[in-house]
């Protein structure tokens, strides 16, 4: 006679593989979050901090994002996590084994926005984001500028900016995500993907800078929308370890269950 397994203990074992699975995915995919933005919340209920002169104006934006505004044309319109004086590197806000993780395993920076209007050029800094990063060589300022030229999403990266030449181009107006990857192991270089897709790759500038999002300009008008700023530290290995025994338990246990009932309908039949 076959000893069974009791159908309860199955479904509770299936259930905590299932939760153990999906938040090791969740950790997977932004591992530890150190700074984020999200939807139309407002960045100073989410440790940022807002700079703004001449006239400019944030708040909630249609299609859940905050809207950040230059509408004097000479004004900036930004908002920055810590104090913006002290050009304080994202290091500032790890705790040290975040910092040993980071510079060992990298780091991702997810940027989404739609650039609603620009009347300047790349090199106008009208739209833009920038932040510091110390990936154990000492602080390394990562510098992006955005433009929305006849509605197409234009991106150039920093040390050089070329004038209003981008570095890449992307079709359609709306939401965009650039995606700014690092791999740890003491380099400073990172990759850079839109809407998921790699379209580049660049080097940092010896400076520092506290990240910031918004609008800068000199005699421009400029409003974005952002929907997504977020910076977080890529897993440690033993993570994705964890993905692939919790996904092995879960089959395993399905496999089981699947097995039982099996033999439940065959002796019903006998």
């Amino acid at each position: 006679m076959k000893k069974r397994t009791n159908p309860n203990t199955s479904i509770l074992l299936t259930a905590i593989a299932a939760a153990l699975l999906a938040g090791a995915n969740e950790w997977a995919a932004y591992g530890s979050v150190i700074l984020e933005h999200t939807g139309a919340n407002n960045p100073t209920t989410e440790g940022f901090s807002e700079y703004g002169s001449g006239g400019v104006t944030g708040g909630s934006a249609a299609g859940g994002a905050w809207r950040s505004t230059d509408d004097s044309g000479s004004g900036i319109q930004i908002y920055g996590f810590g104090n913006l004086a002290f050009s304080e590197p994202i290091n500032d806000f790890m705790t040290a084994a975040e910092i040993t993780q980071m510079q060992q395993d990298g780091w991702v920076y997810e940027i989404t926005l739609d650039i609603v209007s620009y009347d300047g050029n790349l090199d106008d800094r009208g739209v833009y984001t920038t932040f510091t990063v110390d990936n154990g060589n000492g602080n390394r300022r990562y510098d992006v500028h955005f433009d929305n030229d006849n509605d197409d999403f234009q991106v150039d990266w920093n040390p050089i900016f070329q004038g209003n030449t981008a570095d890449v181009t992307v079709s359609g107006a709306g939401f965009h995500t650039v995606t700014f990857t690092n791999g740890g192991g003491g380099n400073d270089d990172v990759n850079v993907l839109i809407n998921g897709v790699g379209v580049g790759s660049f080097s940092p500038d010896a400076d520092a800078s506290t990240l910031t999002f918004g609008s800068v300009s000199s005699h421009r008008l400029a409003t974005a929308d952002y929907s997504l700023v977020r910076f977080s530290v890529v897993p440690e290995p033993s993570t994705l370890a964890l993905i692939g025994v919790s996904g092995l338990i879960l089959r395993a246990l399905q496999r089981r269950r699947m097995t039982v009932e099996g033999d439940l309908i065959s002796e019903d039949i006998v």
